[in-house]
C-alpha cells in the first residue's frame, strides 16, 4: 500500500470522526427547541371572549435562543415583547423563534378578540447557546475538509501504487 494511501485513509477517518462529533453537538443543542414546536409538553388554557392571557418568561443565561409555539381553536392575536435582539415568525405563524443577547424577563400577551372562548396550547422554551454549538461548528467544517482531503489522497495513493506494480 502506498504511503499516500495510508495518510489519506488516516485523514479520512479523522475527518469523519470530527464531522460526526460536530453534527452530534449541533443537533443536541437544537433538539430541545424543535421539541417545543411540537407542543409535546404544552400548557393548555382557555381565554374568555375579549380577554387577554399573559405568558411570563425569564431568560437569565445569554446569549439564548427561545421558541414560543402555540395552537388554538379560533384565531388569536399575539403581542411579543420588543426586548429580543431578533424575532422571527415562522411560516405557519404559530411559532416564533427569538434570540436574546441580554438577560430579560417579560410577558407575551395572547388576545382573544373573538366572541367565543378559545382553547390555546402554548409552550415557551429558551436554550442557552452553549459551547456545544461552538464546538459543533468548529469540528464540523474542518472534519468535512479533512475527509475530502483524505479521500483525494487515498485515491491518488491507490493510482500511484498501481503504477509501481
Amino acid at each position: 500500500m502506498h504511503t499516500l494511501t495510508k495518510v489519506g485513509i488516516i485523514l479520512l477517518v479523522i475527518g469523519i470522526v470530527l464531522a460526526v462529533i460536530g453534527i452530534y453537538a449541533l443537533s443536541s443543542t437544537t433538539s430541545l427547541l424543535l421539541n417545543a414546536e411540537k407542543l409535546s409538553t404544552a400548557k393548555v388554557i382557555t381565554i374568555s371572549p375579549h380577554h387577554t392571557f399573559n405568558v411570563s418568561y425569564s431568560i437569565t443565561s445569554v446569549p439564548s435562543i427561545a421558541v414560543f409555539a402555540y395552537n388554538y381553536t379560533s384565531p388569536i392575536s399575539v403581542s411579543m415583547p420588543t426586548g429580543f435582539s431578533h424575532l422571527l415568525s415562522t411560516n405557519d405563524e404559530n411559532s416564533y423563534i427569538l434570540t436574546a443577547a441580554t438577560a430579560q424577563s417579560g410577558i407575551i400577551q395572547l388576545n382573544n378578540n373573538d366572541s367565543t372562548p378559545v382553547i390555546v396550547h402554548y409552550e415557551f422554551m429558551a436554550e442557552h447557546i452553549t459551547s456545544l454549538l461552538t464546538i459543533g461548528s468548529i469540528l464540523l467544517v474542518p472534519g468535512i475538509f479533512l475527509g475530502i482531503i483524505g479521500l483525494i489522497l487515498a485515491v491518488v495513493g491507490v493510482f500511484l501504487g498501481r503504477r509501481k506494480s
